[in-house]
């Protein structure tokens, strides 16, 4: 014991002693967004408001494959050019900015190279 009158005590102890007396959990840990535990859906209030303002937007994914078409590439697609916004399916489609739907990468062909050089 030290000079406050207290001991060290690991949570499995704690909570043993808790239900042996009938005690009920005076503090809890809030997790994101309110939570309590995470394997418990919490369909109430949002909790985000009492927190501060987001710092970062997100996380940022870091592409580990490259695809042939990138964004920015200038491409011929049915007689006509086009920009590519980006790859789909591991590169089998590629989605055209001027285009709703992804077009398969084997119908198009390359005009110019949005970003970087092309050594061939």
């Amino acid at each position: 014991m030290n000079k406050l009158n207290c001991a060290h005590t690991y949570g499995y102890e704690t909570k043993t002693k808790r239900i042996d007396l009938e005690l009920e959990k005076t503090h809890h840990k809030e997790l994101f967004c309110g939570r309590t535990t995470r394997n418990k859906t919490k369909n109430g209030h949002n909790q985000r408001i009492y927190r501060g303002e987001k710092i970062a937007k997100g996380r940022v994914s870091i592409r580990k494959q490259r695809y042939p078409y990138q964004p920015g590439d200038i491409v011929l697609f049915e007689c006509k050019k086009y920009t590519v916004k980006g790859a789909q399916n591991k590169g089998a489609y590629v989605k055209l900015a001027e285009l709703s739907k992804p077009v398969k990468t084997g119908d198009i062909k390359i005009l110019r190279y949005g970003k970087g050089l092309k050594v061939v």
